[in-house]
């Protein structure tokens, strides 16, 4: 606005708001210089992509007059301007990949496949536990609890729970193991248990009372 005769300048910096330089995006701090009759110039700000799932951020950019042309530059009602990144990335969905797993006693370690799903961007995590049915965490199995993480790219790890083998003839057990709590932006899909199913292998046939 105003007069657009003459050569004009003002500087335009970044500043941070939830968005960090450096981090979310490349700052930025120069002058713009305004020829006789230009009324308009694009400023470009780099924005850093780091593949990891994060809210919406925001930024600013403000425009100043330079100190030799206070007076005779004068600067609109809109000098500050607010630049929110919107986040692209896709985490992912985490579910076990499947809903039953049939396992010998004598296996050793039970390996419980989970899927990443809709998105391997980021770094991801969900914590998982295991609940005692007809099999009984010290007993017939190492239950517990632990978390699971999923690096930028990876879609498919498995969930280790040792298997107890008593050398006794018994009935199959069953045991559930279940995702909860996501981070890093990641959700959990609806495979979130899996039965667990240990069975007799030792050789012996068990018989029910009569």
């Amino acid at each position: 606005h105003g007069k657009t005769s003459g050569i004009a300048k003002c500087r335009v910096e970044t500043i941070d708001g939830t968005a960090v330089a450096g981090e979310d995006y490349v700052p930025l701090k120069e002058v713009l210089t305004f020829q006789d009759s230009e009324v308009e110039k694009e400023i470009f700000v780099e924005i850093v992509d780091d593949n990891q799932w994060e809210p919406d951020e925001t930024f600013f950019l403000k425009l100043c007059i330079l100190p030799e042309d206070i007076g005779t530059v004068l600067l609109g009602r809109v000098c500050i301007m607010e630049i929110t990144i919107l986040n692209d990335d896709e985490p992912g969905i985490l579910q076990f990949k499947r809903r039953g797993l049939l396992v010998q006693e004598s296996i050793g370690t039970a390996l419980i496949p989970v899927v990443r799903t809709n998105g391997v961007d980021g770094i991801i995590s969900a914590k998982w536990r295991t609940i005692d049915r007809t099999a009984v965490s010290g007993k017939d199995y190492a239950g517990g609890e632990g978390e699971i993480t999923f690096e930028h790219g990876e879609s498919e790890k498995n969930i280790e729970i040792p298997i107890v083998d008593d050398f006794n003839a018994e009935k199959d057990e069953h045991f559930e193991v279940e995702l909860f709590e996501p981070s890093g932006g990641a959700a959990i899909g609806q495979v979130n248990r899996s039965t667990v199913t240990i069975t007799n292998d030792d050789g012996k046939i068990f018989r029910s009372a009569e």
